[in-house]
């Protein structure tokens, strides 16, 4: 009786916090870009040249590379 005859809410309504940019601290949209040093950025700052980003992208590469090309031998041939 002395809610009204409101059902009670476990938990408070709280407002969801948007993500700003890591740059610029401007909000994000709905689908923010993530770069892959982990942190989010909005349209201007989404490229690596833009936010000094920390990703070591030719060490990827490079580990991309030696994955897609094994190295091939062939047998030894037996001296005669």
């Amino acid at each position: 009786a002395d809610n009204d005859g409101r059902p009670e809410s476990s938990s408070p309504t709280c407002s969801t916090k948007r993500k700003r940019c890591e740059q610029c601290k401007v909000k994000l949209p709905l689908i923010p870009m993530e770069c892959r040093c982990g942190k989010v950025f909005c349209k201007l700052h989404r490229y690596a040249g833009e936010h000094q980003c920390t990703f070591d992208y030719r060490k990827m590469a490079a580990k991309e590379i030696a994955r897609n090309n094994p190295k091939v031998e062939a047998e030894k041939l037996r001296k005669i």
